[in-house]
């Protein structure tokens, strides 16, 4: 008998892959859909290469063997390649779990395969694909290239939908599919273009069955896959948590805003207005406790915007020296009440006019420095401030805090930069904190692309420090190596800063207590102040009613306060077109004053909202010839 094929490697190749799909029965655990398409794929890859080793030989002696049967072992051996490549595409999808996602896909890549295969089991009777002559030999049909194309194309829609997904592969499966792919279409080219006598093709594709087997079927591997698997899941569940908690924060911090706003607006009426000393210090005293839990709720509402990535800089040009004088000004009160020393220092050279988020250096800043006030019993607390050039526009700024308080252990230092975390509690369990400064301003230094840092010796006191890059506006340089820290004066008394008895306003917000806290903060100025509770209400008003000022809270039930505005941009409201609308919110999160600019608010105040605030809103927003002040009068 005289071959017409050199059948040898499929002959190798079918005992290997008998061998190497009993090897896979008995030693790996088929538990998953991938798991179990590999597994056919090995089957199909046997049957298609005892098949085709079959069809060569009953090819070679066509005229012993039974009339017909080479038709159907033909037939049998391209509907395995078929089925072989379909799984083939089907398994590598599994391997980055996009196979789900691709529901309309699937529906298109099967029904191909249905056809491939219809079209194959016609051929038996058209000869379409391909068909023997009445001498046994084969005979291509005139689309016979499918048995090709179909088989083929599932191994190139496999290859693009792999480069589509490198980053959900890792480097071992991305180069085991590659191989698989490489040695699987290099079988076919070299079969057809150089060697069309000797059967290559399911040897070349049993050579990268034996890759994936070895690299991506492994016990040991699918265990690892397993465990990242569980990992991502559980990474995805503890980012859902974090981003429920970031909400529940946020939206608790903004609740507390509102009643903090009424209690801090009718403690400033106290101290206004009361001339009796025991109720001017309880007054003085609510008002210490209110601006400290103020700054509490500020703290963790800036925690969350950081933990889920909402936190966002707004750089601007800002004055060195202004920064410094709001710094000492807030600080001040607190190192006065400790009768500590307190000094600034500044590098004379430092450019006066920078680029950055002055708001957010500033709370870092301020958080360093009311850490060390806390921490300090006697003494003093110094902050210094330098700068290195970088190049012509940019520089770093540094700013440290020195103190001579109690000092940080090597151990204890660990801790210091972790949320709700304090250390050495048995030590410093009576003095207030939540630990929640340190990280922040560590998170905010990062965000900038900068550093903080801790030097401190237990009893001799500590050094924080941040570097911030920083670009220069202007180099002209401060001038002054220190900067005059005085001792807080007496409390001035209130005085308003201008009358208006001609300017109508309406105040909207859900709160009635918030009503009653704005006409009495405002009472002195002689404005004329209508009310509303909720936005239907002041739409109401606005169509009767023409005001120089509309001030809208933002969160009040059914239409909130954007949803209003839009209606008042709207025809009908015609009495107070162009009137300024200022946006009155406890929503105080950097960035949130552009945001209402950006929907058409005028201006913004933020709750709790002092007299002196809300007056210089008015001084800017009212007309002009409907204000006087003292010295017009």
């Amino acid at each position: 008998m005289q071959l017409e094929y050199n059948i040898y490697f499929e002959l190798s190749a079918a005992i290997f892959m008998m061998l190497l799909i009993l090897y896979v029965r008995l030693q790996f655990n088929i538990e998953n859909e991938r798991n179990r398409l590999f597994f056919r794929m090995g089957v199909f890859l046997l049957i298609a290469d005892i098949l085709d080793v079959i069809t060569a030989i009953t090819i070679s002696n066509g005229d012993v063997i039974l009339p017909g049967i080479n038709i159907w072992l033909n037939t049998a051996y391209f509907i395995s390649n078929g089925l072989l490549s379909f799984f083939f595409l089907d398994y590598s999808l599994q391997l980055n779990g996009k196979n789900g996602e691709r529901k309309r896909a699937n529906v298109i890549e099967k029904g191909v395969l249905a056809l491939y295969i219809v079209l194959i089991l016609i051929n038996v009777h058209c000869g379409w694909i391909f068909t023997f002559n009445e001498n046994g030999e084969y005979v291509h049909g005139p689309i016979y290239l499918i048995v090709y194309v179909v088989p083929y194309l599932y191994f190139t829609i496999s290859a693009v939908y792999i480069v589509q997904s490198m980053k959900y592969y890792d480097v071992k499966q991305k180069w085991s599919i590659v191989l698989y792919i490489v040695l699987s279409m290099s079988g076919v080219v070299l079969q057809i273009v150089w060697f069309p006598n000797v059967l290559l093709n399911i040897f070349m594709i049993a050579l990268g069955f034996v890759v994936i087997l070895f690299s991506l079927e492994t016990p040991e591997y699918q265990k690892l896959i397993k465990t990242m698997e569980e990992l991502k899941v559980a990474n995805e569940k503890a980012q859902a948590a974090n981003e429920a908690k970031s909400h529940f924060l946020a939206r608790m911090s903004h609740e507390i805003r509102t009643p903090i706003n009424a209690v801090l607006g009718m403690d400033e009426m106290i101290l206004r207005e009361s001339t009796e000393p025991q109720i001017l210090e309880y007054a003085k005293n609510i008002d210490t406790a209110g601006n400290t839990l103020l700054t509490l709720i500020n703290d963790i509402l800036d925690l969350s915007k950081i933990e889920s990535g909402k936190m966002e800089l707004y750089p601007a040009p800002y004055d060195v020296t202004e920064m410094i004088q709001k710094i000492r000004l807030l600080i001040q009160p607190k190192v006065d009440e400790k009768k500590l020393s307190f000094y600034i220092e500044c590098d004379s050279s430092m450019p006066q006019k920078l680029c950055g988020d002055e708001l957010r250096i500033r709370q870092m800043i301020i958080n360093l420095l009311t850490n060390a006030v806390k921490y300090t019993k006697e003494g003093s607390v110094t902050l210094r401030m330098k700068w290195k050039k970088e190049d012509e526009e940019n520089i770093t700024f540094l700013a440290s805090v020195e103190d001579t308080g109690i000092g940080i252990s090597q151990e204890n230092q660990a801790k210091l930069f972790t949320s709700f975390e304090r250390v050495d509690e048995k030590t410093v369990h009576n003095i207030e904190g939540t630990g929640l400064g340190l990280s922040i301003t560590k998170q905010m230094a990062e965000l900038m692309d900068g550093t903080i840092g801790v030097y401190s010796t237990p009893g001799e006191g500590s050094l924080f420090y941040v570097e911030i890059p920083q670009k220069v506006v202007s180099w002209g340089a401060i001038g002054v190596d220190s900067i005059k820290v005085e001792k807080q004066k007496k409390r001035k008394e209130y005085h308003e800063k201008f009358h208006a008895p001609q300017a109508k306003i309406l105040v909207v917000d859900d709160v009635p207590i918030n009503l009653t806290v704005m006409k009495n903060l405002l009472k002195a100025t002689m404005v004329s102040i209508d009310t509303a509770t909720s936005g239907a209400e002041c739409l109401e008003m606005c169509k009767e009613q023409a005001y120089d000022l509309i001030l809208l809270d933002h969160m009040m039930p059914e239409m909130d306060g954007v949803e209003t505005l839009k209606h008042l941009k709207k025809d009908g409201y015609l009495l107070n077109s162009g009137v300024p609308v200022i946006m009155l919110t406890a929503n105080a999160i950097n960035g949130a004053e552009e945001e209402y600019k950006e929907v058409g608010f005028d201006g913004y105040v933020s709750k709790p909202a002092t007299g002196e605030t809300l007056e210089n809103m008015l001084i800017e927003f009212l007309p002009k010839n409907l204000i006087q002040y003292e010295d017009e009068n």
